[in-house]
């Protein structure tokens, strides 16, 4: 198993549908965020950050300080209605990150495996009747429609494709 340090979209991505999904913004628009929001979700990034540098260090036997994070929302993330692609290009990404960051031995118990297992469980419930499709790859295994387009660490130059937002 390899392991990297996720970009920081990613982690941006990741923090914006936390920030989301726990009413965390209280935000009636993209202007408006509350700056006690902006505290929590730079808070909430660096944990990010820390796990994912704590598990390359473990994994490659380094000792690489983490940098200091800055949210940087994702406006697809805030505006009232969010596509299904795009939670699923955020169930990717969680899914990227935690590969990146399970290396450390209390991954299963720390904080951050409970936020990403929170985020998976969400979308899970969001997407509960969106199509699936077989895996090719994985006999008998299915996943969403449209999972397959999505990117493994995301970044905003990447974006969500065109031809999921349609």
């Amino acid at each position: 198993m390899s392991a990297f340090i996720t970009s920081k979209d990613t982690v941006d991505l990741l923090t914006t549908a936390a920030m989301v999904i726990t009413g965390g913004l209280g935000i009636p628009n993209k202007e408006a965020v509350d700056p006690a929001a902006v505290a929590t979700a730079d808070q909430t990034g660096q944990m990010l950050v820390n796990a994912n540098y704590a598990s390359v260090n473990y994994r490659y036997s380094e000792d690489e300080k983490p940098y200091e994070y800055t949210w940087q929302p994702v406006a697809e993330l805030i505006e009232a209605t969010v596509s299904p692609f795009v939670w699923m290009q955020v169930f990717q990404a969680a899914a990227c990150f935690e590969y990146q960051a399970c290396e450390s031995p209390d991954w299963a118990e720390s904080e951050t495996c409970k936020f990403i297992t929170l985020i998976r469980k969400f979308i899970d419930g969001a997407l509960v009747d969106w199509p699936k499709v077989g895996i090719p790859h994985r006999p008998g295994k299915q996943e969403w429609r449209g999972l397959d387009e999505c990117s493994w660490d995301w970044t905003r130059d990447q974006g969500f494709p065109q031809s999921m937002n349609a």
